[in-house]
């Protein structure tokens, strides 16, 4: 289990194999490892010789103690049904009484396993409490022994209580509130009545499954917009109360106001005056107050209350006065799932059947959470209707509304808005910890589907017992991640493989070889494929351009439709060459830089192996052609990383540098040359060619400026957009042509791409990635109340750069346009890494792997296959890097499945598995 498992293998070791060292062994301690107890540690020699010295010391005894008990028990418990309770649980520490981050499991049989008998319920319960004691003994433990050694650990103000009931940093509480989310719901069950019960949290993969589909009909519909501008986009319908908002607080304060003396209760009904001690709250709904009194046994202890009486009394004392609205705050995930259905291309209104004088307190709540332009459907003041006919009446306030689905709290109104959007899926909102219009026990009588919030799972779920298979995203941009869910490991490093120089080369020497048979198998494919098609053809010039286009458009170079690039096209491109006995000239732009400034896509500036792999792609092609056309091809790889954006020059031609360099190392130094745009067009279209481009940017970028005068995208980002769309000029600047060699995009689809680009400046002691997390989750929301002022301007800050970004690049690919930078080179083939429009050939340097090379960060797959992927996800899902002596002990050149990496002994570290190593190769489609 610790050496398959992704988070034991980092956290955990056992005191059991070696007796003078835990196992598995820890590859960066080749000296070996201690097991301590906890109050044996050493605290102030083992903080202040700590490896990273501008980390607090805090942060240091939280990422190696307390960090890896939490996930520990987490992972234990929620995966495999194991509870430590005994104690049994040391702290790891090297030879030189440094933390290694592990702890040590001391004996085994202290380890408890939860029975899967249904009768044994209580035993589990028990056995789960007993290990949360266990649990918070052990961290009670850390903080005394941490304070008694002076260490300085920072407090809330006004902390007293931080540690579950014990003494102890308030940021303990946050771990919890961290490491505890996203349990199987069976876990979240065993937790409650612990004291971490309040930090348990689930969603069930029901409802991730019914929110995901709202989403891919979100996305359906989009793009038959996409086939036919006409139709209307994608409506998706929330209710307010009890669905988008939780008036908890409301709640509260009604129960204690209807709780006073009346007839059938002399004294009050003791239980509404303390309602959070009930087990449920009451919906103020008329079926939801009655299973309420029925859950609660109140109809039974009060049974001359006259109950229609307290509820009519409780409904208006929910509402009144207006200002409690106010104390509203949204469900949890609503705000993600708003964005998730806006980023598909769909809308989100809010439906209500609150009266229009409570629109200023309704969009005070939404406001404050970042949903600063949904629209919300409200009803007249004066109205005598039921709530399902106004809701149906406020579908006529939309123009010809697309309703995908719709999400309310009460049967009537879904059965009322199923009538007007029959095609629309149908959701129940039941909150957790109120009654609802239905029994639990009962189906919806709407056949609806039912959620308890708008959460997603933030990764998919194995099967209970079983480790999780690391696998690879697929996510093309970062803002499709739940960044605030996934995990950080700060010491997976410290468990990564170092290759030898020899080992590295031997892996390049690999994928070089299997490109070349590969490459050697497609054109043996090829003729046997293009036998009776080349019979006839009598030219023989034009027999090879047929040959040499049907290798360009096989799956395992081209990416994107074939027929963008037909063959009466690559007839115009190549016959030439062809004729003459040349090379074919090939252009490809792209390798601009790392992107790497917010540490959440790749966390070194230069090129790993995804870009490596690119290269021997090209390399694999020119394979190919050359057995059909002997004078092969030349590719000019254009560079633009200081083209379109204002990348730090350094970073710039370190990256281009290092691009040389593998070309070099693949032998492609005369097929392959790697120039910078702006100097290739001053060698091919005259040295003042840069001066016009300037002053042609400029122009172009004054003009956008001055459409957007006045408009600040840091206070309101979204509404922003919106008028950014309808005041941008650029979009009639040019008309597309088969040409272009640069795509013109608008600046709304550039701010889309750039906003996880730009940099971020994390303040002083906080990791950078975390910082770009926390500011990159919400990006949008730039008023909300419980962000720190200092995450606030972070996120308008990244705003602003994204805003600028996109100006410089739209400016920049118009002047390219203006000029005729496709002038560069006149016979040529043009290849894109991006989807090809007409007259194009798309490149699929690494397969279909979604992501370009540049974009993130290099990973194979558990097949051996060579991808990108971002690195936040990468980690989150239980990679570990690969260091090789090309890029260093900071930057990994490529990063694997946990399983396939092993630590057999201390001499030697973390190894590959010699057979996944050995079956490292590029992806063919």
């Amino acid at each position: 289990m610790l050496s398959v498992d992704p988070v034991l293998r980092l956290y955990c070791a056992l005191d059991a194999t070696f007796p003078d060292s835990p196992s598995p062994c820890h590859p960066a301690y080749p000296g070996g490892t201690l097991a301590v107890a906890l109050d044996a540690v050493p605290w102030s020699h083992t903080v202040e010789h700590r490896p990273a010295l501008d980390q607090s010391a805090y942060s240091h005894v939280m990422d190696r103690v307390a960090l890896p008990l939490v996930r520990v028990f987490r992972t234990l418990l929620d995966r495999y049904g194991l509870v430590a309770v005994d104690g049994a649980l040391a702290v790891e520490l090297s030879s030189d009484l440094a933390l290694t981050g592990r702890v040590v499991l001391r004996d085994q049989a202290g380890v408890g396993r939860l029975s899967e008998a249904s009768d044994d319920e209580k035993a589990n319960q028990a056995l789960v409490a007993r290990g949360v004691r266990v649990l918070c003994e052990l961290l009670s433990g850390l903080v005394r022994q941490v304070e008694s050694a002076r260490l300085s650990l920072p407090r809330s103000p006004g902390s007293t209580a931080a540690l579950v009931e014990h003494v102890g940093p308030a940021e303990l509480n946050t771990l919890f509130e961290g490491e505890f989310r996203f349990l199987r719901p069976e876990t979240e069950k065993l937790l409650r009545g612990t004291d971490l019960g309040r930090h348990a949290h689930s969603v069930s993969t029901e409802q991730d499954a019914v929110l995901r589909q709202v989403l891919d009909r979100v996305t359906e519909r989009a793009v038959a917009r996409r086939r036919d501008p006409g139709l209307s986009p994608a409506t998706v319908l929330i209710d307010l109360d009890f669905c988008a908002m939780v008036p908890h607080e409301r709640v509260l304060a009604a129960a204690q106001q209807v709780a006073g003396v009346r007839a059938g209760a002399p004294n009050g009904i003791v239980e509404l005056a303390s309602p959070e001690s009930l087990p449920i709250l009451p919906c103020y709904a008329a079926a939801g107050w009655e299973h309420f009194l029925e859950l609660t046994g109140l109809r039974r202890r009060y049974p001359e209350v006259d109950w229609a009486e307290v509820h009519l009394d409780f409904y208006y004392a929910c509402f009144l006065p207006w200002e409690r609205l106010r104390s509203d705050s949204l469900t949890p995930g609503l705000v993600r799932f708003v964005r998730a259905v806006e980023r598909n291309g769909g809308a989100v209104v809010f439906n209500t059947a609150r009266r229009d004088r409570t629109r200023a307190h309704t969009r005070h709540v939404l406001d404050s959470g970042g949903l600063l332009t949904q629209r919300v459907l409200t009803t007249p003041d004066s109205h005598q209707r039921s709530a399902p006919e106004l809701k149906v009446e406020n579908l006529g306030k939309l123009t010809d509304p697309y309703v995908v689905a719709v999400f309310d709290d009460l049967t009537d109104n879904r059965e009322a808005l199923a009538v007007e959007a029959p095609d629309a899926i149908q959701i129940a909102v039941e909150l957790p910890g109120f009654t609802s219009d239905r029994a639990r026990a009962e189906r919806p009588r709407d056949g609806a589907a039912v959620v308890a919030g708008f959460e997603m799972l933030p990764r998919p779920v194995e099967p209970a017992g079983e480790p999780p298979v690391p696998a690879l995203s697929h996510v093309r941009i970062v803002d499709r991640l739940p960044l605030a869910d996934l995990s950080n490991h700060p010491i997976a490093a410290e468990h990564g493989v170092r290759l030898t120089e020899a080992d590295a080369l031997a892996l390049i020497e690999q994928l070089m070889s299997v490109a070349d048979r590969e490459a050697e198998a497609a054109v043996a494919h090829a003729e046997r494929n293009l036998h009776r098609q080349l019979r006839a053809v009598d030219d023989e010039a034009m027999r090879t351009v047929t040959r040499l286009h049907h290798m360009l458009t096989r799956r395992q170079f081209c990416r994107g439709p074939s027929s963008s690039y037909p063959l009466e096209i690559a007839v115009r491109d190549m016959l030439g060459s062809v004729s003459a006995g040349e090379p074919i000239t090939m252009v490809l732009p792209g390798l601009p830089i790392k992107q790497c400034r917010n540490r959440l896509k790749a966390v070194g500036p230069l090129p790993d192996l995804a870009e490596l792999g690119f290269l021997i792609r090209l390399r694999e092609l020119w394979q190919a052609m050359r057995r059909i056309h002997e004078p092969g091809i030349r590719v000019h790889i254009l560079t633009d990383g200081l083209h379109f954006q204002r990348n730090p020059p350094a970073l710039v031609h370190a990256y281009s540098q290092h691009i040389r360099r593998y070309v070099h190392m693949i032998g492609m130094a005369e097929v392959i040359d790697v120039s910078d745009m702006d100097e290739v067009a001053a060698r091919r279209l005259g040295p003042r060619i840069l001066e016009q481009r300037d002053s042609i940017e400029a122009g172009y970028r004054d003009r956008l400026w001055d459409a957007f005068a006045g408009l600040d995208i840091a206070t309101d980002p979204v509404g922003t957009v919106e008028l950014i769309v309808a005041r941008d000029p650029s979009r009639g600047w040019h008309r597309k042509s088969a040409d272009d060699t640069l795509s013109l995009l608008d600046v709304r689809s550039v701010i889309t791409s750039m906003l996880n680009m730009v940099a971020t400046e994390a303040p002083a002691g906080v990791d950078r990635q975390q910082w770009s997390v926390a500011v990159l989750s919400d990006i949008y929301n730039v008023t909300d109340q419980g962000a720190s002022s200092e995450l606030l301007a972070g996120r308008r800050d990244v705003l602003r750069q994204t805003l600028d970004a996109a100006v410089h690049y739209v400016a920049a690919a118009s002047a390219d346009r203006a000029l005729g930078y496709e002038r560069m080179f006149s016979s040529r083939v043009r290849l894109t890494v991006n989807t090809p429009p007409p007259g194009r050939c798309g490149f699929a340097g690494l397969g279909g792997s979604e992501l370009l090379p540049w974009q993130g960060t290099a990973a194979v797959d558990h097949h051996g296959m060579l991808a990108t992927d971002f690195a936040i996800s990468l980690t989150d899902r239980g990679f570990l890097p690969v260091f090789a002596p090309m890029l260093g002990a900071r930057q990994p050149w490529f990063m694997v499945p946990t399983p396939v990496v092993h630590v057999r002994d201390r001499a030697h570290g973390a190894q590959l598995d010699s057979s996944f190593a050995a079956g490292i190769r590029l992806r063919r489609r």
